[in-house]
């Protein structure tokens, strides 16, 4: 699905170029054509519209002695290339411009520009004006220097049409107000092309996003019936497990077995109950239900009543907690979201530092955001592996230095948070050098 909709956003893009490209995508070549028929019969000349290809695109009226002799034989075909070469290099204004040919005959052409863009001529001619002196014998001797049927190509120079000075004019004239009607038309097609281009990204920026959306919602669908099945589960077993030796060594009065069962149960069951309050909270924020009440808070209280409710699991570790934040530093966030994070960013460091190894939460105040940061001295994440954090999509885990299991939901639950707050997470790390967890934080919100 991604893929087709990549395919469809590059064939709407490259629309958006090709919409210029041809006068006939912009106007019905078949009026046209029907246009210039009628226009022929009426005045007596060959008319035509010709793209700057010179490609026809609308013709009637064409005389023998150019379609039947001229422009076939490879000689006399240079001529009208070279007819044909002229008129396009004087359409760049939009003034008429007449020439006669190699060939003896004239014509007029009126460029039709639309965008400031030279799309089209229209012309008319192939005519001689009717003071012209047009010598037979010249083209007799044509004739036979060109191998043309004499008595036929004769008959075909009588038919050329004379016209006075004065009809050319009105035919300029005539011909300047339809080269504007098909620039206003052209450029109306033009218009309307452009807004079905802008509707359709439109439309496929909607479709983006909606897949975007089903994505998300089949990701998060995954990773929630993964920790049911996994992360959820697993602490329970252990529960259920040691309960039963528990009770085991009760029995028997093996006091100290059972307290090494009792604290695996404690233990397994702050664990469980963790995860589950990640859960809830993540469920909450999926389902729009969680408030998001900002306040103006003291950052090192904050943290430090976060590091006390963690002290526990890094003094089982024998790990120093070190608050750092400076006593004047104020935050408007969200206590409950602004206690999440920490939390799961200090259970996330203890669990993967070694013991006597420490964890330090720092802060720095710059430019109407507060950076803080979550320094820790354990075993670091590989650089290939940082971009697979705080992601739905991927469930990038891996056991702790005294085999602590995690789940990843901690920093997807972190990133949302921080995003309610208008601020930034990123994580910077070196294998066997610690890892740093930075995120930001308003000092006020908008």
């Amino acid at each position: 699905m991604e893929t087709y909709i990549e395919n469809v956003s590059e064939k709407i893009n490259s629309l958006s170029s090709e919409i210029n490209y041809s006068f006939s995508d912009l106007v019905s070549v078949e009026d046209l054509q029907e246009l210039m028929t009628h226009f022929s019969k009426l005045v007596g000349l060959p008319v035509g519209v010709l793209d700057v290809n010179n490609t026809i695109l609308a013709t009637a009226g064409w005389q023998k002695i150019c379609q039947c002799f001229h422009r076939v034989h490879p000689e006399t075909s240079k001529n009208c290339f070279e007819s044909d070469c002229s008129i396009r290099q004087h359409m760049k204004t939009k003034e008429p411009y007449a020439y006669q040919c190699k060939n003896g005959l004239w014509d007029v052409a009126y460029p039709i520009i639309i965008e400031n863009k030279h799309v089209a001529n229209i012309f008319f001619g192939q005519f001689f004006f009717d003071d012209d002196e047009v010598k037979e014998e010249y083209f007799e001797h044509q004739a036979e220097k060109y191998g043309f049927d004499k008595s036929a190509y004769i008959e075909a120079l009588r038919e050329v049409p004379r016209i006075s000075k004065e009809k050319a004019d009105s035919l300029k004239h005539y011909n300047a107000v339809l080269a504007k009607m098909l620039t206003q038309t052209g450029y109306s097609n033009l218009l309307l092309k452009k807004e079905k281009i802008e509707e359709l990204k439109t439309f496929n920026e909607l479709l983006k996003k909606l897949v975007q959306k089903t994505y998300d919602l089949n990701a998060t669908k995954d990773k929630f019936f993964s920790i049911i099945a996994h992360d959820l589960r697993n602490p329970f077993a252990v529960i259920l497990s040691a309960s039963k030796l528990l009770s085991t060594y009760l029995d028997s009065n093996n006091v100290a077995k059972a307290k090494a069962k009792s604290e695996m149960i404690l233990h397994s069951s702050k664990h469980a109950y963790a995860l589950l309050e990640n859960l809830l909270q993540w469920a909450r924020s999926q389902t729009g239900t969680i408030n998001f009440t900002p306040s103006d808070l003291n950052l090192k209280n904050v943290a430090s009543e976060c590091i006390e409710e963690v002290i526990e699991l890094a003094e089982h570790k024998n790990i120093l907690l070190i608050n750092t934040v400076s006593d004047a530093y104020m935050v408007q966030a969200d206590e409950h979201m602004l206690k999440l994070v920490f939390r799961n960013l200090l259970t996330n460091a203890i669990k993967y530092t070694n013991s006597e190894g420490s964890v330090t939460i720092a802060a720095l105040q710059t430019e109407g955001f507060t950076e803080i940061s979550v320094i820790d001295t354990g075993t670091g994440i590989a650089k290939e592996h940082l971009d697979k954090l705080f992601r739905i999509d991927t469930n990038y885990t891996t056991l702790g230095t005294a085999n602590e299991k995690g789940s990843s939901l901690g920093l997807i639950l972190c990133k949302e948070f921080i995003d309610k707050h208008n601020g930034k997470i990123w994580v910077e790390s070196d294998i066997n050098k610690g890892s740093t967890f930075k995120f930001t934080i308003p000092i006020t919100l908008p």
